[in-house]
């Protein structure tokens, strides 16, 4: 593309690059005033041995980053940050993303100067989001007839992408009547914003990167659920990754499934008393399944088939049924009671659950007492048993009668 054809035009196209603009005007200027969504060391880094050597006033650089997105007031706020915590956030990872190299902590370091000296100020504007993107120069303020000065308004970012590679689109307006009114715009954003200027300083000297910085350096900030379950797989090993049904469990129920098996390998049962509705009967059920499927093998008494039975009052009996053998209508009613072996459907293709996939055979059918064979996903190997049973009908059998009952089921 021509860089003959609408000069003013900057899109990042090669001889058509904002940092070029940003360069020349910088030595030029004698006040400079960015809007922009974004500031840190990989926008400096670019422009830092353009500025002037001597200042006629300070700040030089006056900067007001804010909001361009919808993302961190979506996300982050309802979170309880604010919008000062979530660029201090930003500004930390960029800082911790990568190992910065000696030339890049110079960098750092002479960014931290030019914010402690006030030749260059930043301030927030959180009040609303701001998408416009503002460059201004001004090379002779006090003119009274001519253009102060030269302003760039368009699409790119104060960092290395924005002002270099990215496919941006930004437009250079030198008239004067447009460089004073977008100079009132600017001053009227800076005085609706809050002051940064403290915390961009705060946030370099946390991050322990600089030379000499008595803080240690920092790691990768991490939201609360990824912390969770980082300690969650670090508490139980890794183990967490090889559960069964961990794509239908939450976190807190995951930890309660192993917490579980730990308990029952060392107590030989337990009790979850988890409070009503936080799925104590999914937690169980994952337990069954692992079980069924040989994940317990010395939950097995030698020689015996892995063979589970769930003593429940009547009600809920077709409530656990449902949960781990499926959805029983009338037609796979009658091929279970036929002796049929089959696989239940879901109710939805997308449906997850437990044993959704394995063949089940229902081997004993009383109304308050059934015992379902459960086999792997071809239908060839047993797996295991599982009964259902009335609390009524057990609390009645005599010890005898109970012995013979668990040694059959």
């Amino acid at each position: 593309m021509s860089d003959k054809i609408a000069p003013n035009i900057i899109d990042n196209n090669p001889g058509r690059e904002l940092i070029k603009v940003l360069k020349d005007q910088l030595r030029k200027s004698k006040e400079t005033k960015f809007a922009i969504g974004y500031f840190f060391l990989s926008g400096f880094s670019l422009v830092k041995d353009d500025f002037p050597e001597k200042y006629q006033n300070l700040p030089f650089l006056k900067i007001v980053m804010g909001n361009e997105t919808t993302y961190p007031t979506k996300e982050e706020l309802v979170a309880g940050y604010n919008l000062r915590e979530i660029f201090k956030q930003r500004m930390i990872e960029d800082l911790q993303r990568t190992k910065l190299t000696d030339e890049q902590i110079k960098q750092l370091q002479a960014l931290r100067d030019f914010v402690a000296n006030n030749i260059i100020d930043v301030k927030l504007f959180d009040k609303s989001r701001l998408h416009a993107k503002l460059y201004l120069f001004l090379t002779k303020p006090e003119e009274k007839y001519g253009s102060p000065g030269l302003a760039v308004v368009g699409s790119s970012n104060f960092t290395s992408e924005g002002l270099t590679k990215n496919k941006e689109l930004n437009v250079l307006l030198t008239s004067r009547e447009e460089v004073l009114y977008l100079n009132q715009w600017f001053d009227q954003l800076r005085n609706e914003a809050v002051e940064f200027r403290k915390d961009l300083l705060k946030v370099i000297d946390i991050s322990g990167v600089l030379p000499g910085s008595p803080y240690p350096k920092i790691g990768k900030l991490i939201d609360s659920r990824t912390l969770f379950k980082y300690l969650v797989y670090k508490w139980f090993e890794g183990r967490v990754l090889n559960l069964l049904k961990r794509d239908i469990l939450m976190e807190f129920q995951l930890v309660g499934v192993v917490n579980a098996t730990d308990k029952s390998n060392f107590y030989n049962g337990v009790i979850l008393a988890d409070s009503v509705g936080l799925g104590k009967s999914f937690m169980a059920s994952a337990v069954v399944e692992e079980f069924l499927n040989g994940k317990h093998p010395t939950w097995i008494p030698n020689g015996k088939l892995p063979s589970v039975m769930l003593i429940l009052p009547p009600s809920i009996i077709p409530q656990w049924e449902e949960l781990l053998i499926g959805k029983i209508d009338e037609q796979i009613k009658e091929k279970l009671f036929l002796n049929h072996k089959i696989k239940i459907p879901p109710i939805f293709e997308e449906e997850k659950g437990f044993f959704v996939n394995n063949y089940k055979k229902l081997t004993k059918k009383e109304d308050n007492y059934k015992i379902y064979e459960i086999y792997d996903e071809q239908g060839e190997k047993l797996l295991g048993k599982i009964s259902f049973l009335s609390l009524g009908i057990f609390q009645n059998y005599k010890v005898d009668e109970k012995k013979i009952m668990l040694i059959q089921s």
